[in-house]
């Protein structure tokens, strides 16, 4: 899996978020890529961003695929994560990590993190 682009670009302030992630659901939206090693079906696909303070996912996105969809061996399948769902972190937080999960069967299933930096602000 790859990541492939962020909109804000890591790295960046977002203000306006209140006093929790409620108020920064849908401000940061990613793109991924997967190629799988054989052909398969993906169930579920989902993304997390993970705080610092409280090392929960503050940002999720768990629809990233409606029902099952066929991934074919070695072609490249684009997923984007609208991060639009939150649990409740207070904010200011530090967001560090991202992480993606296909949820499959033995040869499309898989998990992948990367390391990444949001400043999420009241």
């Amino acid at each position: 899996m790859s990541f492939v682009s962020a909109d804000p670009p890591p790295g960046s302030r977002i203000a306006g978020c209140g006093a929790n992630m409620g108020g920064c659901v849908g401000k940061i939206r990613m793109r991924f890529t997967a190629v799988s090693p054989g052909t398969g079906f993906v169930e579920d696909v989902s993304a997390y961003l993970y705080g610092t303070e409280n090392r929960v996912a503050c940002l999720y996105s768990d629809d990233l695929a409606s029902g099952p969809i066929e991934l074919r061996a070695g072609v490249p399948q684009s997923f984007e994560a609208v991060f639009d769902r939150s649990d409740d972190c207070p904010t200011p937080e530090t967001i560090r990590a991202v992480n993606l999960i296909l949820s499959g069967d033995v040869v499309t299933g898989s998990r992948q993190g990367w390391l990444l930096e949001y400043f999420l602000e009241p």
